[in-house]
């Protein structure tokens, strides 16, 4: 299915932390089942950059735990671009290391932040229908 199911609750919890982390790059997990997310993690950017970011390891590693206690699986891994693109920059496709898992990437247009999915694999990227529910 090439397709995020992302509840606007979620999204809530993603806009609230990207916007609390300004200027910086946000990240975070999104976990769940199939691409139906079921929960936002959100995670410090230990970079405290506004071009890149790096996960707090204990912060991953506490989320990863909960989301195998659960049951569920890591669906995407989301960060800001707040001075854009809207899509992965070289970095980014580099830097993705869970080839199973999406890369939402979210930046404003006109002070309205949106959020595009990505999956990436060795040959690039290919866009994936963000569907808010």
């Amino acid at each position: 299915m090439d397709e995020l199911i992302l509840p606007v609750a979620h999204w809530q919890v993603m806009l609230k932390h990207i916007q609390a982390c300004l200027p910086e790059e946000a990240c975070g997990l999104l976990a769940g089942t199939g691409r139906y997310v079921l929960k936002g993690y959100t995670v410090a950017n230990k970079l405290h950059s506004p071009v890149r970011f790096r996960m707090d390891e204990q912060a991953l590693v506490n989320a990863m735990v909960d989301i195998e206690t659960r049951g569920w699986q890591l669906i995407a891994i989301y960060h800001s671009h707040p001075q854009g693109p809207s899509y992965p920059s070289l970095t980014d496709q580099q830097d993705h290391y869970y080839p199973d898992s999406l890369s939402v990437i979210c930046y404003p247009i006109l002070d309205q932040w949106q959020c595009r999915a990505y999956q990436m694999d060795t040959h690039g990227y290919h866009e994936v229908a963000v569907q808010m529910c």
